[in-house]
C-alpha cells in the first residue's frame, strides 16, 4: 500500500478504499483494481459485519503478479473467534465479480508463510476449529482464476447463479464448498487441510480437477437440500477412500453423480461407492458415455441461468 491514497491518479493505500472510490463497472468494461504483492489485512468492524462487503457490478479484484501467493487478502475471525457468525471476509452479492491471481485466507485457525518475507507470515488467532469463511458469494457471472482459498471449516460458501472457477487451490475439512445454481471448476486442486472431510458440494462440474484427503473424502452429506443436484467429475484424481457420501448414503430416484475417466492417484480406474457406512454399493453414480460427453463443457453449462434466458455467458 501506499503512505496515502492519491485519489487524483487512483492510488490507493488500502483495498478498502480503493474499492470504495471505484465505480461499478459494466460487462463490456468492467472495473478493474489493481493490486501489487502485499498482505492486506482486512479487519472486519462489528461481530457480524464481513471484512468487505461487495455490492457494486463487475468489479474485478486483480493481482498485479501472476503469483497468487504474493498478494494476500486476510483477516482471521471465525465464529465465536472475533465474530459472532462464521467471519465472512469476502461478502459478495453483485454480478460480474471477478479474482484473479490472489490469496483469501481467514488465518482465524490457519498460518501462512509468505514467500520471501517472513515478516509478512500470518499466526492463526486460534486452535480451535471453528466457522471461518474467506468467501461468500452471490450474484451471476462470477469468475475465480489464479486465486488460493484457505481456511479450515466452510471455506466458501458458494451461492451463485453462475461461477467458473480456473486453476484454484482450496482447502478445507467440511462443509467447504457449496456450488450455487451452476459452478464450474478446471484445473484445480481441493485439498482436505485434516486429511480427510466432507465437501458439501452441489450442482457443480470438475474438469481435470484433483482432490487430496490421504485418509478419504465424501462429496455430500447425507442429508441433500431441495434444488440440489449431483456433482459431475470428468477426468479427475480422487483420493482412495472416497465416497459419495457420508454414513448410509441411499441413492436417490433418477438422480447419479457422473464420472468420466476419474483416476485414483496411482492412475487405476476409480470406482466410487455410495457411503461409509454398511456394504459397499454402487447405485449413486454412473459412468458418462462418450456421446454425452460434449453436453459437458464449460461454455454449455454456464451459457444460461437455470430456468433463464439464455444469454452466451462465456467467462
Amino acid at each position: 500500500g501506499l503512505p496515502a491514497d492519491d485519489a487524483a491518479n487512483k492510488k490507493f493505500k488500502t483495498l478498502q478504499a480503493a474499492y470504495a472510490a471505484a465505480p461499478a463497472g459494466t460487462e463490456a468494461k468492467p472495473t478493474v483494481i489493481g493490486i501489487k504483492p502485499n498482505v492486506y489485512q482486512l479487519p472486519g468492524g462489528a461481530p457480524r459485519t464481513p471484512s468487505m462487503d461487495i455490492r457494486k457490478n463487475w468489479i474485478t479484484f486483480l493481482g498485479l503478479p501472476n503469483n497468487r501467493r504474493s498478494v494476500v487478502l486476510a483477516d482471521n475471525r471465525g465464529n465465536q473467534q472475533g465474530a459472532e457468525d462464521n467471519g465472512y471476509i469476502l461478502e459478495v452479492n453483485a454480478t460480474g465479480f471477478t479474482l484473479r491471481n490472489l490469496t483469501v485466507i481467514n488465518y482465524c485457525n490457519n498460518d501462512y508463510e509468505y514467500p520471501g518475507n517472513p515478516g509478512k507470515n500470518l499466526k492463526r488467532r486460534s486452535n480451535v476449529i471453528t466457522q471461518a469463511v474467506p468467501l461468500q458469494c452471490q450474484g451471476d457471472k462470477h469468475v475465480y482464476e489464479n486465486v488460493a482459498f484457505l481456511s479450515q471449516l466452510d471455506t466458501t460458501f458458494i451461492r451463485t447463479t453462475r461461477s467458473y472457477f480456473k486453476n484454484v487451490f482450496i482447502e478445507g475439512t467440511d462443509d467447504w464448498m457449496g456450488g450455487g445454481q451452476m459452478s464450474v471448476w478446471e484445473d484445480s486442486t481441493l485439498v482436505y487441510s485434516i486429511g480427510h472431510g466432507v465437501m458439501s458440494a452441489s450442482n457443480i462440474v470438475f474438469f481435470n480437477c484433483r482432490f487430496e484427503a490421504p485418509r478419504g473424502q465424501q462429496f455430500y452429506k447425507v442429508k441433500y437440500g431441495a434444488g440440489s443436484r449431483p456433482v459431475v467429475l470428468i477426468n479427475c484424481v480422487v483420493p482412495f477412500g472416497t465416497s459419495w457420501g457420508r454414513g448410509r448414503f441411499p441413492p436417490r430416484t433418477n438422480q447419479y453423480s457422473l464420472t468420466y475417466h476419474v483416476t485414483y492417484p496411482d492412475g487405476k480406474p476409480a470406482r466410487i461407492p455410495d457411503g461409509t457406512v454398511g456394504p459397499q454399493t454402487f447405485d449413486s453414480g454412473r459412468e458418462l458415455a462418450e456421446s454425452e460427453l460434449p453436453a459437458y463443457n464449460p461454455w454449455n453449462l454456464l451459457r444460461a441461468p437455470a430456468n433463464g434466458p439464455v444469454d452466451d455467458w462465456d467467462p
